[in-house]
This record gives structure tokens, C-alpha cells and sequence, in this order.
């Protein structure tokens, strides 16, 4: 249409829109695969809780697997006097979910003469053919439109080794030395350097070098990274106690970070005030004496508070032991957990009418489900507090300038900074100059303030988001599940909506509507812990995968490369990049003798992932700007990993919108139509990504 002598605009228009429809499409379809992904993930590790945090759907369809599964039921017939065998069961259970996946990663697409090698999420397949990993699972609904996909043949699948004592995983923990025996990646390292052990350790003695090296690379990581978590815990406590230093002494050893202070509401309202009173130079000491008073007196009553929580939530679940990563019950939100709350509820009312009914099997096994429902969401909470915490760490190295807290009680991290494309933008041009020697000292200060300047807008509108979310529903705190507010998809959701409905005639009058009101409102805030359940599993499915890069590209410092999340990159299927690493694995195997050639290869492997996120930043950029109405979720899929091209539909859309802007006069309300068409389009792969991912993060839960 537009290379038409005299285009009609009406008609190009219409064609432009429905191009920018189908993007719009495009990016939901993505969010809702990413989504349920997150629910598919979640789902696996629900259904087999003794299993390792990295298990899949693969051992469902293992027969050793099968058969201790279905000896364990029956086992459950009579817990209590079954307490030995079924705990050997099940560590039998975690040891084969552990050798089905380390069995299923060493598989190659192809046999190189390089050493053995893990590959990454991209390279493995499940018996049916089905690739299995973060890509895939997103984009199954839409495989036909992938081009590069290559499965493994059943016949070459190999054989699955049998699982050293070393590789069974204890408690998840904050330290390195606890996470090193449960890091998913670094078990396949000893289980894969087993099995070369095993075949012949004089013939492999280079592959087992190579291993062994990257054994050791892993450790170096998790090493670090407990070090700048750790950092950027004591970071932020900084902050806080320079912003209130006369809280101090009224903490009874608590932090003010753990305490979360700034989420109460008295507690803002009284710093606003003494920020208030302290900016008027009038003002008497006595008078601020007061208030800091009355903020100590409100800190030391929130820590009181929590201390009572968790007291009475360790006096209802007595059978949950210690927690995994120091995770309490409070901060888990226990006795409101969706998975743990219907039986809680079964256990309280076996036991309400008959106290003897607590030592029969039927309550044993109540009890052992709940603490192992405990156990896997404080190892899941401890990962999200160890990834989030690196990350903020990972934004203070490159970002030193940078508060901790634009606005106090928002992070860095939680104001999302890294996926705002406007930061991300004036983020990378700062690079550039910092890397550039000529560049003038007062370019990059105009930058740094730039940045500073975004970084403060979206903080602010994430707390005034969060805010007038917690206005709109004074039913729910600023955090669900240590999930804040804003992040929930309250407004879209029906159910949540449904029950609001019902809300609000009741509040007009709350004394005669008391029992019906709570009934309402507690219902209303099971809705919203499930969302934020859901939020989680979506963002743990999220971590694990950027994690699944970084551990097997350990000189990749982030878990972003110019702001694209690693997962997104997809380094594995770029040609120079994947003869790189192949070069580097093989230099790995004489480690010492090849010191110089390896410093040289890991550095051009850094400069062509920045190449890649380069190239996608590029395409992003081309195709937010010619779908400006699409939406996608914080944390989704970008537009350039949606693979829109393949997609027939849009391109019969964007095909018409050309021809509707090349013609002698574009008819420009047509050409509008065409384009609308293609921007919802675009919205429904979006979506239709989101909801996969949103699956698959369930199934991983579930299992």
C-alpha cells in the first residue's frame, strides 16, 4: 500500500494496525505461555515434594521412577508404622529424579569429537521427542513456526548412570557450601564426571579434567554469589539505619530490613511526618524527639507483632521442623498457602472431636504432606531471596550511583528497572560512554542522571501503584505472600472481581453485615494468596532458567546481558557462539597449559552475548515501534524472541497492510482496520505465550 504512486491513507492505515493487532497478539500469546510454564513447573515439584528442585515431567515417564512412586502410596496406608521404608523410598525417589534428569541433560543433538559436555536447557528431549526446555515449553503451541528445532533420536538417548552418594541433596540453604550439594547444575557435573569415571577413567582422563574444571567454576559462582547476596542484604540494611538511625537500639537484634518497617502504613505515616518536621528549621528538637519516639515505639511493636505471628503459626503446625535458607513460617504465610490450608483444615478437623486421633496414620500423614509442602516453599522462598538479592547486587556493580531505595520501600529490583526499555536504553548508552575513552567526563554525569532521574519515576510509580492498589482493596496488606500489590493482576481477574462485587453493598453497612463481610472478604484474600502463588511459581520458573545459562556460562557476570534476561538471548543456537564454547570446553581440558588462549575465548564469548542482546535490543526496538498498543506482562517474553515472522496469520496481515499503504491513495480507515487486526493478533501470541509459560511453571510445581 505504501509503495503505491498515491497510497490511500485510510486504507494503509487500516492495514498498519492490523499488523499491529497480530503483534498485540503475539506478545499475549507469549505471556500466557510464560505463564503457564511457571504453573507447570510449580505442579512437578507439588507431585513429587522429596524430589530436587530441578525435576521435570521426564520422571513421570521413568519406570524405576513409576515403580517406587506406586511403592510409596502404598506405604501411605499406614504411615506411622511405614515411617523407615517409607523414608528410604523416598530418597530413593529423590536420588532416581536426580539421575533421570542428569541422564536426560548429557544427551547431544550431535556427537562432536569435543569432551563430554552439559548442555544447556536447549539441547535436551524427553522420551516422547518432545524438546523439553524453557524455549519449547513456551513456544510448543507454536513449534511449527520455530525453525532451528532439532531432537534427539530415541535410539541415542543413552544410558542413565546410577547416582553417587554425593548427590543426594539436603535442605536448601542461604550458604554456598549447602547450595553447592543442592545446585542442580553443579550434581550433574559429579554425576556426569561418575559416569565417565565408571566407563574408563584413563581413556577419559581429559574429558574428566574438563569436568572437574567446570565443577570448580560452578563453585567459584555459587561462592561469589553468597558473597554479593550478602553484600546486598547488608547494603540495604545500611540504607535503612542511615535513614532512621535512632531505630537502632529498639530492634532487639532484628533487622530493620527483615522487619519491613516501611510496608506499614503507621509507621510511613510517622516518617512522613518527621521528614516533614525536620525539613523546617523551626521546628523544636523536642518536638522530633516525639515522633522518633513514636516511630521506635511502632518498629519495636511490628517486631513484637511478627515475633507473635510466628510463635502462634509454630504452635499450630508443631510438626514442621526448621526450615530450610533460615525461612520462618510467617514469611512463608503457612496457614494461608493454597496447597497447605485445605489440609490443615482436614488435620484440625480429624483432631477437633477426637485428641486421640493425632498419633493415628491418617493425621501422620496429614502432617508429613504439610511439612513437606513447608519444606519445599521455604527452599523456594530462600532461592527467590538468594536470586533477588544478586540480582540488586548485579544492578549496584554496574549502577554504584544509584540509591538502594529510590523511594523508601521500593528496590531497585522491585521497581523493575532492567525491564523498562527507557532505562534499559540510557543504562547501555552510559556503558558505552564509560568504555569509551574519549568521552567527556560531563556526558556521562548528564547520563548518570538520567538514569537516576528513571530509576526514581519508576519507583515512585511502583509505590504509588501499590499504594492505590491497597486503597482500592483495604482488605489486603501492601505485600500477599511477599508479593507486593501492584504485581497482582487483581483488576483482571474475574473471580477476584466477583467477590469484590459481593463486598461492597455489605460495606455500607459492616455492624449488621459483620459475619457475611469477613466470609467475603476472606475469600477475597484466598484469591489474592493464590494469584501471588501464582506469581511466584511464574518468577521461580523465570530464575531458574536465566540461572540455567549462567551456571554453564559462568564469565557471564548477570543475569543479563544489556538488560536481556539470558533466557531470552538463546546463545546456545548462535553458530559463532556455540564453536566458541565448544573451543572452550575442549581448552578446559588442559586448563593450566591453555591459560591464555582460554582468558581470550571466554572474552570474545562475552563480546558476542553482547552482540546478540545488541541485535535483539535492536529488534525489539523496531517492533515495539510498529506495535506500540501491544502489551506485555513485566518479566514476559520480548516481542523479538516471539518468532513473529512464522506466524502465517500475522503475515497475511502485514502483507495487506503493505499493499493497502502502496496503493494510489491508501483508503486510510481500511488501512487502520489492517493494522488494528494485526496489533490484536500480535496480542493473541502474547497471551498464548503467557498462559504456556503460566502452565509449565504449574506443572513444574506439581510435580
Amino acid at each position: 500500500l505504501a509503495d503505491q504512486a498515491k497510497p490511500d491513507c485510510a486504507v494503509l492505515r487500516v492495514a498498519e494496525e492490523a499488523a499491529a493487532a497480530r503483534v498485540q497478539e503475539l506478545v499475549d500469546e507469549d505471556a500466557s505461555a510464560e505463564e503457564e510454564a511457571a504453573q507447570a513447573r510449580a505442579a512437578v515439584l507439588k507431585r513429587y515434594p522429596m524430589c530436587a528442585r530441578d525435576v521435570t515431567e521426564a520422571v513421570g515417564k521413568d519406570a524405576m521412577f513409576a515403580s517406587l512412586a506406586a511403592r510409596h502410596a502404598g506405604l501411605l496406608s499406614d504411615p506411622a508404622a511405614n515411617r523407615e521404608p517409607l523414608a528410604d523410598v523416598e530418597d530413593l525417589m529423590r536420588q532416581r529424579g536426580v539421575e533421570v534428569e542428569t541422564g536426560r541433560r548429557q544427551q547431544r543433538r550431535r556427537r562432536p569429537a569435543n569432551p563430554p559436555r552439559l548442555l544447556d536447557m536447549n539441547d535436551v528431549a524427553l522420551e516422547s521427542g518432545e524438546l523439553d526446555d524453557y524455549h519449547s515449553r513456551r513456544h510448543r503451541h507454536r513449534r511449527v513456526r520455530i525453525l532451528d528445532v532439532q531432537e534427539v533420536p530415541t535410539d541415542i538417548a543413552g544410558e542413565v548412570h546410577e547416582q553417587q552418594d554425593e548427590a543426594k541433596l539436603p535442605p536448601r540453604s542461604r550458604h554456598a557450601a549447602a547450595l553447592r550439594h543442592s545446585d542442580p547444575y553443579y550434581q550433574e557435573l559429579v554425576a556426569l564426571r561418575a559416569s565417565l569415571v565408571r566407563e574408563d577413567e584413563a581413556v577419559n582422563a581429559d574429558s574428566i579434567r574438563c569436568v572437574e574444571e567446570q565443577m570448580k567454576d560452578r563453585v567459584a559462582q555459587l561462592n561469589s554469589d553468597a558473597a554479593r547476596a550478602r553484600a546486598a542484604e547488608m547494603r540495604a540494611e545500611a540504607a535503612l539505619e542511615a535513614r532512621y538511625p535512632f531505630l537502632g537500639p529498639t530492634m532487639a537484634g532484628e533487622m530493620l530490613a527483615a522487619a519491613r518497617v516501611e510496608d506499614d502504613a503507621v509507621f510511613v505515616g510517622l516518617a512522613t511526618e518527621h521528614a516533614s518536621l525536620k525539613a523546617t528549621p523551626t521546628t523544636p528538637r523536642q518536638v522530633l524527639a516525639c515522633v522518633e519516639q513514636g516511630m521506635r515505639a511502632r518498629a519495636s511493636e511490628l517486631v513484637a507483632e511478627q515475633a507473635r505471628d510466628e510463635e502462634a503459626l509454630r504452635e499450630r503446625l508443631p510438626f514442621v521442623g526448621a526450615l530450610p535458607g533460615g525461612v520462618t513460617l510467617r514469611e512463608l504465610d503457612m496457614a494461608n498457602d493454597p496447597d497447605v490450608k485445605p489440609l490443615l483444615a482436614q488435620l484440625e478437623e480429624l483432631v477437633k472431636d477426637h485428641p486421640a486421633a493425632a498419633k493415628g496414620p491418617e493425621a501422620w500423614r496429614l502432617k508429613k504432606a504439610i511439612g513437606e509442602l513447608a519444606r519445599r516453599a521455604a527452599e523456594d522462598e530462600a532461592e527467590r531471596t538468594r536470586h533477588g538479592l544478586v540480582d540488586a547486587e548485579g544492578v549496584h556493580e554496574r549502577f554504584p550511583f544509584l540509591p538502594e531505595e529510590p523511594v523508601p520501600g521500593v528496590s531497585l529490583a522491585e521497581a523493575g528497572v532492567m525491564d523498562d526499555p527507557e532505562f534499559r536504553t540510557l543504562a547501555n548508552a552510559l556503558v558505552g560512554l564509560r568504555r569509551d575513552a574519549s568521552a567527556e567526563e560531563t556526558a556521562k554525569v548528564v547520563y548518570q542522571h538520567s538514569v537516576a532521574e528513571v530509576a526514581m519515576r519508576l519507583a515512585s510509580a511502583k509505590l504509588r501503584a501499590t499504594e492505590e492498589a491497597q486503597a482500592h482493596y483495604p482488605f489486603l496488606s501492601k505485600r500477599v505472600a511477599g508479593v507486593p500489590l501492584s504485581e497482582l493482576p487483581l483488576a483482571q481477574d474475574e473471580l477476584f472481581q466477583a467477590l469484590v462485587a459481593q463486598r461492597a453493598p455489605l460495606v455500607g453497612s459492616p455492624r449488621t453485615n459483620a459475619a457475611r463481610l469477613h466470609a467475603v472478604e476472606a475469600r477475597a484474600q484466598d484469591r489474592a494468596r493464590e494469584l501471588a502463588d501464582a506469581k511466584s511459581k511464574l518468577d521461580g520458573l523465570r530464575n531458574a532458567a536465566d540461572d540455567e545459562v549462567r551456571a554453564r556460562n559462568p564469565f557471564l557476570p548477570h543475569s543479563d546481558v544489556r538488560g536481556v534476561p539470558l533466557r531470552e538471548l538463546g546463545l546456545s543456537r548462535d553458530p559463532e557462539y556455540a564453536r566458541l564454547m565448544d573451543r572452550r570446553l575442549k581448552l578446559k581440558e588442559r586448563p593450566v597449559e591453555n591459560a591464555a588462549e582460554l582468558t581470550a575465548v571466554e572474552a570474545r564469548l562475552k563480546e558476542r552475548a553482547t552482540e546478540v542482546a545488541e541485535a535483539k535490543l535492536v529488534a525489539e526496538t523496531e517492533l515495539r515501534a510498529k506495535y506500540p498498543t501491544v502489551a506485555t506482562a513485566p518479566g514476559a517474553a520480548m516481542l523479538s524472541s516471539l518468532e513473529l515472522t512464522l506466524d502465517p496469520r500475522l503475515a497475511q496481515l502485514e502483507q495487506q497492510c503493505v499493499a493497502l499503504a502502496d496503493q494510489a491513495k491508501p483508503d486510510c480507515a481500511v488501512l487502520r482496520v489492517a493494522e488494528e487486526a494485526a496489533a490484536a493478533r500480535v496480542q493473541e501470541l502474547v497471551d498464548e505465550d503467557a498462559s504456556a509459560e503460566e502452565e509449565a511453571a504449574q506443572a513444574r510445581a506439581a510435580v
